[in-house]
């Protein structure tokens, strides 16, 4: 988990941010493919984001 806050006078928008420091943590990330949501919580803006997929077949 990654955490942040930024100054309410920043014009910068949160997910430009979360999307610059999600590259320079793992350079060999896609943010589109690993972002799994975006929404708001207590007033701030969060993203989730998961490397990996756990995929579970089902027989027929």
């Amino acid at each position: 988990m990654i955490s942040g806050s930024l100054p309410q006078t920043d014009a910068k928008n949160p997910e430009y941010i979360a999307k610059y420091c999600y590259k320079a943590l793992r350079h060999d990330t896609n943010w589109k493919q690993d972002l799994e949501g975006q929404g708001m919580f207590l007033g701030a803006t969060i993203f989730e984001l998961s490397r990996y997929r756990l995929v579970i077949k089902e027989s027929p």
